[in-house]
């Protein structure tokens, strides 16, 4: 079954003067969430300049933000030909597009861009190259993404979930040391659990066991582990919330 990611580009726009080219009205509609009538501002912009990237992008943004997937990633493909201005966004914004479309070989062209535009090293631009591909079933390409996501390990989530989807894409593969990023995996997400980490109540415990890469006696242990740690975790989070 294909998993989508959570987003995990967090797009943070100030839409503040770009430039002295940029449309001031345009902009400001935007700052208001009022991107129907941003859209119509841009409309006019660009009839008046066809040939600026930026309007695009800004048009194209608005368009999404709207649900109208279709104009939006016309427009961030246009915004791209004419220089992709900001590479990065318009990149990460027609790269999730595709994925969204379960277009993974575009999903990772895009992918790939976004992550040379910021130099090489995001880790979230190579966790979804390697979910990408781990979705097409590319599971040897996607083992080697998921190993330079884990190598640079500075997202503890995505280095625990790395972990697992590297694991599952070797055990599909029958490669003997799936089971040991499997454990690892849910070793990394227990901790997490014990910590309060809401994420950790994802801890892949079925997995582990369902794989044949723990023993039921082992799987036991950590049922019982993340059933105590779990229960700890909602008594903590009801007393915050009194």
């Amino acid at each position: 079954m294909k998993k989508l990611i959570l987003t995990t580009f967090l797009l943070l726009v100030c839409f503040v003067n770009y430039s002295q080219d940029t449309d001031e009205k345009a902009i400001e509609l935007m700052n208001q969430e009022n991107y129907q009538g941003a859209i119509n501002e841009l409309n006019q912009v660009i009839k008046q300049n066809d040939t600026y990237s930026y309007y695009y992008y800004l048009r194209g943004y608005s368009y999404s933000q709207l649900g109208n997937l279709f104009n939006a990633k016309k427009d961030f493909l246009k915004s791209d030909d004419l220089g992709a201005n900001p590479a990065d966004a318009v990149y990460n914004e027609l790269a999730t597009i595709y994925f969204g479309e379960e277009d993974w070989t575009n999903a990772v062209v895009y992918y790939k861009k976004e992550l040379e535009a910021l130099g090489g090293s995001d880790i979230f631009a190579l966790f979804n190259i390697a979910t990408s591909y781990y979705n097409s079933e590319q599971y040897k390409l996607a083992i080697t993404s998921y190993t330079n996501v884990i190598s640079m390990n500075s997202n503890e989530k995505l280095v625990a979930f790395s972990y697992l989807q590297r694991g599952k894409a070797k055990n599909t593969l029958k490669d003997k040391s799936g089971c040991r990023d499997v454990t690892k995996a849910l070793d990394l997400y227990m901790d997490a659990l014990w910590e309060n980490k809401e994420w950790g109540l994802r801890a892949p415990v079925d997995y582990a066991y369902n794989s044949y890469c723990q023993s039921k006696k082992t799987n036991n242990i950590y049922f019982k582990s993340w059933k105590k740690a779990s229960k700890r975790y909602y008594k903590n989070l009801s007393k915050n919330l009194n």
